[in-house]
């Protein structure tokens, strides 16, 4: 028994032993495989961060450029709106409207004595009121509410249809009518020189010129980003190429050394024709 205990500890001796051998083995590895990596230079990024960082001013600054084109383009529509001709439309315009409407209440007020009328707008008021008080007693459903609503719905149609008939029949109040829709006509006509105007406007122009020179630099911005990011994967790839090379205990030449080529043997020139027979001939001679 005291032979077998003794083997058993001897065993368990030697596994620790081993393990920590082997715990010593690998953390040589490890320290091997990082020294290999810091004899490697690591890759420069300052290129992308500076790009980034123009990117992001380059941004901003044509987020201010929007913005004051289109402030100077409502400062300029402004200041067109208060030239005296687009006040004289704007102020014509309000008063055919006015007419317009001065027009209709005689109309109107005419049209609500007529028996027929009348009798709408109570059929209307009276499906409307029975809707609202279905509604409020949470006894409402699908089959009680349509007819009711349909039956407010052609009242209201018909409504309408006789307004319209009574206010078109009426000679002065399609005469106001007339009018307003001329004096419309001229205001929107005043409003699309105001915009035309603030286009072609100098400070809009500036502003114009501005936005333009943002985008571009935004542009530009994104292309030297991507450039820089390109440069910089490549730049991974060769120091990764490196570090695998001095792993393997081999010498990597890397694309950016320079590789010096073995001269091409020179041509021979051609002779002129004869040359070869005299060459001979000299040849005989000395022999």
């Amino acid at each position: 028994m005291r032979i077998r205990a003794r083997s058993i500890s001897g065993m368990l001796a030697l596994s620790f032993c081993c393990t920590g051998m082997t715990g010593q083995l690998f953390a040589q590895a490890a320290g091997d495989q990082r020294s290999i990596e810091d004899q490697v230079p690591s890759v420069d990024r300052a290129a992308s961060q500076e790009a980034r960082d123009e990117l992001t001013l380059a941004r901003n600054a044509l987020a201010k450029a929007q913005a004051n084109s289109m402030s100077m383009v409502r400062v300029a529509e402004i200041q067109f709106k208060n030239t005296d001709g687009y006040k004289s439309a704007q102020i014509e315009f309000q008063m055919a409207r006015s007419r317009f409407y001065a027009m209709q209440k005689p109309v109107l007020d005419a049209l609500r004595e007529d028996e027929e009328y009348a009798k709408l707008n109570n059929d209307r008021d009276s499906a409307r009121l029975t809707i609202d008080r279905l509604v409020e007693s949470q006894k409402a459903d699908y089959i009680a509410l349509l007819p009711l609503a349909k039956q407010a719905m052609e009242a209201k149609r018909r409504m309408t249809r006789a307004e319209v008939i009574a206010l078109a029949l009426d000679p002065e109040v399609e005469t106001a009518r007339q009018e307003l829709m001329e004096a419309n006509t001229r205001l929107r006509s005043m409003n699309a020189n105001a915009r035309r105007s603030a286009v072609g406007s100098q400070m809009v122009k500036i502003a114009g010129a501005d936005l333009t020179s943002a985008r571009v630099r935004v542009e530009e911005a994104n292309r030297l980003l991507a450039d820089s990011l390109t440069q910089e994967a490549e730049a991974d790839r060769i120091r990764d190429l490196r570090i695998q090379s001095l792993r393997n205990g081999q010498q990597l030449v890397l694309p950016d050394e320079a590789v010096v080529k073995p001269a091409k043997p020179a041509k021979p020139q051609n002779k002129p024709k004869g040359a070869n027979e005299a060459d001979k001939g000299n040849d005989d001679q000395d022999d």
